[in-house]
């Protein structure tokens, strides 16, 4: 009985530490991706590259610790709260407050961001790194959307 019950957590643990590896690793995998998608649509040079990928990495770690980090504290909150029906008032006001300046945290990294970077790349690129991130986000999204259905069938 005591072997099987350890068997049974040993398991248990390595289904869970395989599990976050791998999410863990979907992550850098994506990240990869990322950079090579960018910097093909932005055909960077060697010295375009070396400049641009320190200020473009920490642009967008502050975007998600902005978006990830500081908007789940917010949704913790608000649930911890009970929800939008019952949280009073003013702890909605603080709460659309908080957002707002969460808001006016992410534009003004990204206007950081274009300040610094537009010593490196040109305008024209600066477009097109718009235009790859949207991209990128787009096939990123369809590629997650055709193996959910997969997975449903």
């Amino acid at each position: 009985m005591i072997k099987k019950i350890t068997l049974t957590v040993a398991f248990l643990f390595l289904a869970i530490s395989a599990n976050a590896q791998l999410k863990k690793g979907s992550k850098e995998k994506i990240k990869a991706l990322k950079i090579a998608f960018i910097t093909e649509q932005l055909a960077l040079t060697e010295t375009e590259a070396e400049k641009f990928w320190p200020l473009y990495n920490k642009y967008d770690n502050e975007k998600m610790d902005i978006h990830i980090k500081e908007r789940y504290a917010l949704k913790k909150k608000l649930k911890e709260l009970g929800g939008i029906e019952i949280i009073k008032e003013k702890e909605a006001k603080e709460i659309t407050e908080k957002i707002i300046a969460l808001d006016k945290a992410a534009y003004q990294n990204k206007q950081d961001f274009f300040d610094e970077v537009t010593q490196v790349l040109s305008y024209k690129k600066m477009l097109r790194l718009e235009i790859a991130e949207k991209e990128f986000h787009r096939k990123l999204l369809r590629k997650y959307r055709g193996k959910k259905e997969k997975t449903k069938e």
